[in-house]
């Protein structure tokens, strides 16, 4: 199957063609991601792009009409690890050691498009100055460890200035403030 993909990369095909060091097919998956009743092939090759960064590619293909087409082909971390849940196709790459990325794929017409990306930073030890416990950027949702809460005993308040009632409009009404909106 893979062999007869015309898009395969370069050294993918190498890979498949002649074999390398930590080269690898991953054995044929079956999951209905379209949700038609009939599944989808997935498949991955990993290869050793260079000595020191071995790469992976995902691939998955549907059969219409007595036709198989790819339908996603995505370049993954070898240590990647790939779930359905529903129709929904979500891979997982551990990108350091507290670190994970998730990318959650669905069926859209006649492919899997890209609905979803998180990095999820776990862990004691983890460097995440100036992060919020979730803070979104774009798509891209950090969730950082929750800070545990420490009870520090404080003196009651103090009596403070009275607010003012709000002044009245003709009428006899309250005056409301207009809300102002800030970013």
């Amino acid at each position: 199957m893979l062999a007869a993909d015309p898009a395969l990369g370069p050294e993918e095909r190498a890979a498949l063609e002649h074999g390398c060091t930590g080269c690898e097919v991953r054995p044929a998956q079956y999951r209905d991601l379209d949700g038609d009743g009939s599944p989808e092939l997935l498949t991955a090759v990993l290869f050793d792009a260079a000595p020191d960064a071995p790469r992976a590619v995902l691939h998955v293909y549907a059969l219409r009409e007595r036709r198989v087409l790819p339908v996603l082909a995505v370049a993954v971390l070898p240590s990647f690890g790939a779930e359905t849940v529903g129709t929904d196709l979500i891979v997982r790459e551990p990108t350091a050691p507290s670190v994970e990325r998730s990318l959650t794929y669905r069926w859209s017409e006649d492919r899997l498009v890209l609905v979803d990306q998180r990095v999820k930073v776990l862990g004691p030890g983890v460097d995440v100055s100036g992060c919020l416990p979730v803070e979104t950027c774009g798509s891209v949702v950090l969730i950082a460890p929750t800070p545990v809460p420490s009870v520090t005993p404080t003196a009651p308040p103090a009596a403070g200035p009275t607010v003012a009632p709000a002044p009245a409009a003709p009428g006899g009404a309250a005056v409301r403030p207009v809300p102002t909106r800030t970013r």
